[in-house]
């Protein structure tokens, strides 16, 4: 994974829905993005209302030097977006990155970024792209089978010794594990068909799922469905534009020269637009841009054209793809359909979150801890907002700051220790603390150190 702008983490990205997803057919998803890339966040279709969606990005560098800045990251988010490099390929980072994912029991999805530099710098054509990011998710899911793989076995031996121990027999719940295990590795299978991998070119500004090209193509094609053309769009399936019909590709006959659907009806406009803009065609990719549906002003043609005389080749096709094919629209699309909701995710991931408490209450056996932190575990599970509910603070990363510095601030009267402001008023305190038992959540911290959120 490689760092990006902020408009796509690298690492993990929260998924806090304000609403669920209606439910039903793919085609009943909003149509093609075709706004410009300022558009605000997608809005789902209840209706004649719409039902707006909040999700909260956080960009985390993906470089192998920034690990600290990746479990922060991951402590605070429902989902993560990892990032691959189409060029580089899968790297050793990225088994870090599904690893962290895993461990804070997080829902993963794949962005396949910098395509552009498959046509502009590579020069692949659309059918070697086709095959390299093919080859690329296949990398990608191997490594993510065999991390559940081994992973899942520990916690299901882990599960069965407990059984055993407990009396329930070795066997008592051995196949609700394994169609628990099943789900997972399901899960956490990138397909294109589903959903939960996007192509991005995040310094140019666009990104499409299959999901865009099948509602786009939909229309165009007789008897097909944008839920069924999904998976023609990705396999080895042809479309005959003779005959209107979508067969599948076998090697020799008259159907073998035809592209797949992949190439022809996703890449090829867009490796298009670049070759023209590289040549300085700018009149070509404006009218390709008002063929698909895009209107570009002749100002932003203009300060195309003059980006692309001061040595940027994909200027002109930039303006252009990132009107038709925005990314923030397929990100956060992706991000609402495939991470789950607050109150779905902290359910999943309080055992991450939350361990034993081992106050000197609850070694005596008064219960108090132990309540209270049950309070607190319920309250963060429901995303409680009740005006009784605790207060919880997480602390999600601790920074070292040296001793001097926070001298020269105690002198300034910005800081005060805390040795100092507790002996101002230790007796009234007192009494306070022991009202407020720690709560035993843990955060993701720098250099080994840890945080905890106190409740009461």
């Amino acid at each position: 994974p490689s760092a990006v702008p902020s408009a796509v983490p690298s690492a993990a990205a929260a998924a806090d829905s304000a609403q669920p997803m209606p439910s039903g057919e793919a085609d009943q998803a909003p149509p093609p993005p075709a706004q410009s890339a300022e558009a605000p966040p997608p809005a789902a279709k209840d209706g004649d209302e719409e039902s707006p969606y909040l999700v909260n990005l956080i960009d985390s560098p993906g470089h192998i030097d920034f690990c600290s800045d990746v479990s922060t990251a991951t402590r605070l988010c429902d989902g993560a977006l990892v990032v691959v490099d189409v060029v580089e390929g899968v790297c050793v980072q990225t088994h870090a990155v599904l690893r962290q994912a895993w461990a804070e029991r997080m829902k993963p999805c794949l962005v396949l970024n910098k395509m552009d530099r498959l046509a502009s710098e590579l020069q692949l054509d659309p059918h070697e792209t086709w095959h390299r990011l093919r080859r690329t998710v296949e990398r990608v899911n191997a490594l993510a089978a065999a991390l559940v793989a081994n992973l899942a076995a520990k916690t299901l031996d882990a599960a069965k010794t407990h059984d055993e121990e407990s009396g329930k027999g070795p066997a008592s719940q051995s196949d609700s594990r394994e169609k628990a295990r099943e789900d997972l590795e399901a899960e956490w299978t990138f397909s294109p068909e589903k959903g939960n991998v996007v192509f991005a070119s995040a310094v140019d500004g666009w990104a499409f799922s299959i999901n865009d090209f099948a509602r786009i193509w939909s229309p165009r094609i007789p008897g097909s469905r944008p839920s069924a053309l999904r998976h023609f769009l990705w396999a080895d399936f042809a479309f005959n534009p003779k005959t209107g019909k979508i067969a599948k590709l076998r090697q020799g006959g008259d159907i073998q020269s035809l592209q797949p659907m992949f190439v022809a009806l996703v890449l090829d406009p867009i490796w298009q637009l670049y070759a023209a803009s590289a040549a300085g065609k700018a009149k070509k990719c404006s009218n390709m841009g008002s063929k698909l549906g895009v209107q570009v002003s002749e100002r932003e043609m203009k300060l195309a054209a003059t980006e692309h005389a001061g040595g940027n080749g994909r200027a002109l096709a930039k303006v252009v793809l990132r009107r038709w094919l925005p990314l923030s629209d397929a990100v956060l699309w992706m991000a609402v359909q495939h991470m789950p909701p607050p109150e779905v995710a902290q359910r999943r991931r309080l055992g991450a979150l939350f361990h034993r408490c081992h106050s000197s209450e609850s070694r005596k056996g008064s219960g108090a801890c132990e309540k209270a932190a049950a309070a607190v575990q319920e309250a963060v599970a429901n995303c409680s907002r009740e005006r009784g509910a605790p207060v919880v603070a997480f602390v999600a990363k601790v920074v070292s700051v040296p001793a001097s510095d926070l001298r020269r601030l105690d002198r300034a009267g910005l800081w005060t220790p805390p040795e100092r402001e507790s002996s101002a008023s230790s007796a009234g305190r007192s009494g306070e603390l022991k009202d407020f038992p720690c709560s035993p959540f843990s955060g993701g911290a720098s250099g080994g150190a840890s945080g905890g959120a106190s409740g009461g």
